[in-house]
């Protein structure tokens, strides 16, 4: 039985929180280290963030690394952990046999999601999985032992229909929904479909100018898991986003609302057309123009859409389920053990 320290944001819906129950289901003997909730109260502190976020960096490190030396594990599997020391790393492989595997949500190189220890630590991994082919090279350029592709995921028992009342159906009902935090590229999008029946979920939103024909389509709430998946279930058409970071690559949306069984209009790539035939199980858009092209002919052609929505749910639920990446990892864990 392989041991696995998970070492992540451990809340519900959090990629860490699904990672560590699917690696149990996978048969792993899982214990979580949560690196991140000691930051939670200082997400809004402006210029002294920076000040307090130190306060607590370093006995969360340290309980880092006593952790690992209680656990003993054969693998500690990290996904992101930007305020890890490197030389909390380098403890922990002096003091373990352990792999250290990172499998990162965000691009390493850019340091608003990032840190020097990140970039420090590149050699430190085993394996470094990431999720966008265009990150590879540098990796290796950052001196990267080993690093594989591999796409974000999505967690079937996050994301799958679930009865709605009729009061949350009358509250989620529109033909376009949008779930993600503010981002400037998002909003000026979405402002040129705001004619449309829409609505916009998510943190951040407040950015939005009082004058601003969006503002009656925002909702100023996050959502998640159960309450997300209710929201798809109540829309025609999801839309998805691909941040500038991500590239031609994919994000988590991509296979969480396939997963779920939903309509996905999404930001053309490459690599997402590599995961999704397009116009059969997804559909993409280049410009505003082709999306609001695309969004009234498919609110017009239901039969159609349900047609792609079925398919991509296939798909997803064949090949890009979070356990089939994981079973990747735990695979790769095996192989370099011996």
């Amino acid at each position: 039985m392989l041991k696995v320290l998970v070492v992540s944001e451990n809340h519900y819906g959090a990629l860490g929180w699904s990672c560590a129950h699917w690696l149990d289901r996978l048969g792993c003997r899982v214990e979580a280290f949560d690196y991140i909730s000691p930051f939670i109260q200082f997400q809004t502190f402006g210029n002294g963030r920076r000040i307090m976020r130190r306060l607590v960096q370093r006995p969360m490190n340290a309980m880092l690394a006593w952790k690992a030396r209680q656990f003993q594990p054969d693998l500690i599997f990290i996904t992101k952990g930007e305020t890890i020391y490197y030389e909390t790393l380098c403890e922990i492989k002096e003091a373990t046999s352990a792999l250290l595997f990172n499998w990162y949500p965000d691009s390493p190189f850019n340091m608003v999601n990032s840190s020097e220890d990140v970039i420090r630590s590149i050699p430190l991994y085993d394996c470094f999985f990431i999720w966008g082919k265009s990150l590879i090279n540098r990796l290796y350029e950052n001196g990267a032992q080993h690093v594989e592709y591999l796409p974000f995921g999505y967690d079937p028992d996050l994301f799958h229909p679930v009865p709605t009342t009729s009061e949350e159906c009358a509250r989620f009902a529109a033909d376009l929904c949008f779930a993600g935090t503010w981002e400037r590229p998002r909003e000026e999008i979405l402002t040129q479909i705001a004619d449309l029946d829409l609505l916009v979920w998510g943190n951040m939103w407040k950015n939005v100018p009082l004058s601003s024909p969006l503002r009656k389509r925002l909702k100023f709430r996050a959502v998640y898991g159960e309450a997300l998946s209710k929201i798809f279930g109540s829309s025609k058409i999801i839309l998805n986003f691909i941040r500038a970071q991500n590239g031609d690559a994919n994000n988590f949306r991509t296979f969480e609302v396939t997963g779920f069984g939903g309509f996905l209009l999404t930001t053309r790539t490459s690599e997402q057309c590599e995961l999704f035939e397009e116009d059969r199980e997804i559909v993409c858009y280049s410009d505003v123009n082709e999306l609001r092209d695309k969004i009234c002919y498919y609110l017009a052609h239901g039969d159609q859409r349900g047609k792609i929505a079925e398919a991509g749910h296939v798909r997803a639920e064949r090949e890009h389920q979070l356990i089939h990446r994981l079973q990747i990892v735990v695979d790769r864990a095996i192989a370099l053990r011996g």
